[in-house]
């Protein structure tokens, strides 16, 4: 049984009596044949060494237990150390610092992590490279990354993002950023490398699944066989017919076993050499070679796809910019459309106070 569905309703005005209306599944009568036991076999499951060795160190990692050590115990690299420090005063009692305190001791820690950020700024500065920097402070620094790249709304929100915009950026410029967040300081210097844009094109291929098994466990040769067939059956019957895009589109409507592009005719577009989908069959489709219309069989973990090659799109640069442009127009929708309103969010329906 699921929880009622909320119809689509008229935004909640102050005085006046506010309707809604929603659908719930009813409980459904059910009349049973028998009050027999029901009796299911099930398929005997074999397990391999190494699945039995992995799930005895699962189980014995779960289960362990752990012991207090000696002062004088010398720590090892598979060692686990819980360490708990507590200030007291000069009887043993627990000191609590005041905000007052810890302020303070925020002032002093800020104080000497500048230093050391103006210090690794003014070597880099002076000629060394990031390597020489991140080996020379390794036991100093919260974190480093010596090549990185930021676009759109990632680097806009980085501490240093209105640097790295600056349209007068150059190679090889240097800057120290901060960022407070009132309880801890975190402080950054940033080189600039170089200005990326990536003109490798988007793909829009449509496809057809055929899956290979059920899916809960590895498909078995004979599957994959089957699978094959029926992709075969229907690009060859696609081919005896229209042979047009529109057509494939239609098969894949009714024949695709994959859900999540199926309703689409099975178009799945802005594939790229990064996108996260099975090896083989991003490899079909952003081969260089590929022409619009081109068709083949695919055969991937999850089973046999019927390909359709069906444009060449645009550039990521371009996909990057766009989506940043519609995530701003999206945020100023919403910081207009709530001016003057409180708004509370929450699961369910979302109220507003004038």
């Amino acid at each position: 049984m699921s929880g009622p569905a909320m119809e689509e309703t008229e935004l909640v005005e102050a005085g006046k009596p506010y309707v809604f209306s929603f659908t719930i599944d009813l409980r459904p009568e059910v009349e049973l044949s028998s009050y027999d036991a029901v009796e299911i076999e099930l398929p005997f499951a074999e397990a391999t060494e190494a699945e039995i060795d992995d799930q005895v160190s699962a189980m014995a990692e779960h289960y362990t237990t752990f012991e207090d050590a000696s002062a004088a115990t010398k720590l090892k690299p598979e060692n686990y150390a819980d360490l708990a420090i507590k200030a007291t005063d000069a009887e043993g009692n627990p000191v609590e610092l005041t905000d007052e305190e810890k302020a303070a001791q925020l002032e002093t820690l800020k104080t000497e992590q500048k230093a050391l950020a103006e210090e690794v700024k003014a070597k880099l500065e002076g000629g060394a490279t990031p390597e020489e920097i991140a080996e020379e402070y390794e036991d100093q620094l919260y974190s480093s990354a010596l090549s990185r790249r930021s676009t759109g709304a990632n680097a806009a929100a980085s501490s240093y993002g209105e640097w790295l915009l600056d349209s007068a950026r150059k190679a090889g410029d240097i800057t120290l950023a901060e960022n407070d967040t009132g309880s801890s300081v975190n402080y950054y210097v940033a080189i600039f490398e170089e200005r990326l844009r990536d003109e490798e094109n988007s793909r829009s291929v449509r496809h057809i699944l055929f899956r290979a098994g059920s899916g809960n466990e590895t498909p078995t040769q004979e599957q994959y066989d089957e699978a094959e067939q029926k992709a075969q059956d229907i690009l060859d019957q696609w081919k005896a017919g229209e042979a047009t895009e529109d057509s494939f589109a239609a098969l894949a409507s009714t024949s695709s076993e994959d859900t999540g592009s199926k309703s689409g005719g099975g178009l799945i577009d802005q594939i790229t050499s990064n996108s996260p989908y099975m090896e083989p069959f991003r490899d079909w489709a952003v081969d260089p070679a590929r022409q619009e219309g081109d068709t083949g069989l695919v055969k991937t973990d999850y089973g046999w796809h019927v390909m359709y090659y069906s444009s060449t799109d645009d550039p990521i640069w371009r996909l990057t910019v766009t989506d940043g442009l519609a995530q701003e127009d999206y945020d100023k929708l919403i910081t207009d459309s709530t001016e003057g309103w409180s708004v509370t969010r929450g699961s369910g329906l979302g109220l507003l106070e004038a």
